[in-house]
């Protein structure tokens, strides 16, 4: 059942970001979580996070569950989803913006099994990550996905899209969730999660500007809470597969360590024509989805085994690096555009790109223990 994030969750989630790290002199000192992030986790989030673009989807995900009776916290949600180890970049699509939401489905599938929601996709992960750049797509979606999606909506279906509608021109595309058929744009209304009775993000539904190049539909909803050892285990196999190679490299999509390579890239070719709204915009979602995962293991820590507890160990100090130097980003990239600023940027990623590697092998020797176990 969701509850106010306790006092003692909070200070203990503030003393693990904002105590000492190992970091190099030129870093910066460790970010103390903002509590608007704090805020994710208690009875009713402010609107703007249920819009946030790396939240988006884990807030539809659980208001599904919520619909059918069942209270899910969102950093559990969150973290099945493998989102607090996340990270995206595509090097076709030079806005850092957009990745903020890029990529948040790769577990969702698996996900939906663990709290009994059976989910199908439109296309392949693989398939979509191409789709974004097809002139013939607007066609196919029209002739072939439009029907299943309204077929889906006649018989109650919720319906997930990674999609743009025109109540934001240009803004970069978060998960909504399709309600209804309309006039003109690709012919589908769309919201964000709505958190009440009384939220007014229904009437506030906007038309889509564009074919969504991934749709969800929930199939069929007999939802059940994960104990929490399936709770760690599925943490543990979303994570990996979050952070996995891509499934399409050859593309330009990239996860994991990887992806922070292509920032860097993106960072020093836009030197001339320097932007920092999408790099802030990335950079906090980054520190959202690590903020949340904290919240999680610090949940769930009573309920790890000895093999959990040193890998949450590691993932805490991984986490709390990168929120350190996701934070002290923001605050270089606010500051007049040089060569030098740009520099530290990049070094500050680099930081942020050693602390993901440190999770993936925290998450593989987990994992190799696991499997060693298994066959003694």
């Amino acid at each position: 059942m969701r509850t106010r994030l306790a006092t003692d969750q909070t200070a203990v989630l503030r003393g693990q970001v904002g105590k000492s790290v190992k970091m190099d002199e030129n870093i910066g000192p460790p970010l103390l979580v903002n509590v608007l992030w704090l805020d994710c986790c208690i009875m009713q989030p402010p609107k703007n996070m249920l819009t946030s673009p790396s939240l988006s989807l884990s807030f539809l995900f659980e208001e599904v569950l919520r619909e059918y009776g069942l209270k899910v916290g969102i950093e559990e949600i969150h973290a099945s989803l493998g989102l607090a180890v996340r990270a995206c970049a595509d090097r076709r699509i030079p806005n850092p913006d957009w990745w903020a939401s890029l990529g948040t489905d790769r577990a969702l599938i698996d996900a939906g099994r663990m709290f009994g929601l059976t989910i199908r996709d439109l296309h392949p992960g693989n398939a979509a990550c191409a789709l974004e750049h097809a002139d013939a797509f607007a066609q196919h979606f029209d002739a072939s996905y439009s029907p299943l999606i309204e077929r889906a909506l006649e018989h109650d279906q919720p319906v997930w899209a990674w999609c743009a509608t025109d109540d934001v021109p240009g803004h970069p595309r978060v998960w909504r969730r399709l309600i209804a058929r309309c006039k003109g744009g690709v012919g589908f209304k769309a919201r964000y999660a709505v958190f009440s009775d009384s939220d007014d993000s229904a009437e506030r539904a906007s038309r889509l500007t564009r074919p969504p190049t991934q749709c969800y539909i929930v199939e069929k909803a007999n939802p059940s809470a994960p104990s929490h050892d399936e709770l760690i285990a599925g943490f543990r196999k979303c994570s990996l597969r979050m952070l996995s190679v891509s499934d399409a490299p050859d593309l330009g999509c990239e996860h994991g360590p990887a992806s922070y390579d292509v920032w860097i890239d993106c960072l020093r070719n836009s030197i001339e024509h320097f932007d920092r709204r999408p790099h802030t915009v990335f950079a906090s979602s980054i520190i959202e989805s690590r903020a949340l995962g904290l919240v999680f293991m610090d949940k769930v820590k009573e309920y790890a085994t000895v093999e959990d507890g040193e890998m949450f160990t590691s993932l805490k100090v991984a986490f709390t690096e990168t929120i350190a130097a996701m934070g002290s980003l923001l605050t270089t990239i606010q500051a007049q555009r040089d060569l030098a600023r740009i520099e530290r940027c990049v070094a500050l990623i680099a930081h942020a790109r050693a602390a993901c590697k440190t999770t993936l092998a925290a998450l593989l020797a987990r994992e190799k223990t696991t499997a060693l176990r298994e066959c003694m």
